[in-house]
């Protein structure tokens, strides 16, 4: 994802987010042809999560404290993933939204 991240990051706008009410989360996605990625806040400040989907497969990180907290790879609709690794807390890198926007 840290890939596909950085074709969008510039884009991602709190002020454009779409409120979800149940969720009481905040949400923006950008769509191509055969991709979405798109990112989650609790508040203006407060990222917890971001994903990729790519034609079957779907990639998200999750994030706590400002801090990358998991990674995991699905089939598309699935909710159990094939791949999943917590992340120990620790410097952050290039895997993490939070590198680039510091």
């Amino acid at each position: 994802m840290p890939e596909e991240r950085k074709k969008y990051l510039e884009k991602v706008s709190f002020d454009q987010a779409i409120f979800i009410k149940d969720a009481k989360v905040f949400h923006q996605e950008f769509r191509t042809n055969d991709a979405v990625y798109s990112v989650m806040w609790e508040n203006k400040n407060m990222i917890l999560a971001e994903s990729f989907s790519y034609k079957d497969e779907r990639e998200t990180f999750t994030y706590q404290d400002k801090l990358l907290s998991m990674k995991a790879k699905s089939k598309k609709f699935s909710f159990d993933p094939y791949y999943k690794i917590d992340i120990p807390e620790g410097p952050q890198n290039e895997d993490s939204i939070y590198y680039f926007i510091k």
